[in-house]
């Protein structure tokens, strides 16, 4: 598979069309239908851009990698991870099934029906009594 093969794979999984893939790499559009078409080749700032992007660039020059898009994180999801990670591993768990649980219930609500959290993550029913009064 050749670089232009590989660049508009990304753009595809990514969903983007090429105005937007071109937009977020730094260059025209009609740069990228050249790059994709195979009659102009990439230059370094290109692959640059699409690096800092989260994309795997190794995947796009040499078919090796894989083929992945990571959205640059925000301040507070950094510090989210990094005392995430430096937690004992049952309290990392466990936080990790509170993060599930709340992201299934706001899918849930987002859908229109409501979904009972995990039964590890529900309170017992001393708990339950207090929180209702």
């Amino acid at each position: 598979m050749e670089i232009r093969t590989r660049l508009r794979q990304i753009r595809k999984t990514l969903g983007l069309t090429q105005v937007e893939f071109a937009a977020l790499a730094g260059v025209q559009a009609n740069a990228l239908v050249l790059y994709e078409a195979g009659k102009r080749t990439p230059r370094s700032p290109f692959f640059a851009k699409l690096n800092e992007l989260g994309i795997d660039v190794n995947y796009i020059l040499y078919g090796t990698g894989e083929i992945r898009y990571a959205e640059k994180l925000s301040e507070d999801e950094e510090r989210f991870i990094r005392n995430l990670r430096s937690m004992h591993p049952d309290a990392a768990k466990t936080i990790g099934l509170a993060v599930t649980a709340m992201s299934t219930v706001r899918h849930s609500q987002d859908a229109g029906f409501e979904e009972v959290a995990p039964k590890e993550l529900q309170p017992d029913d001393g708990e339950r009594d207090a929180t209702n009064s």
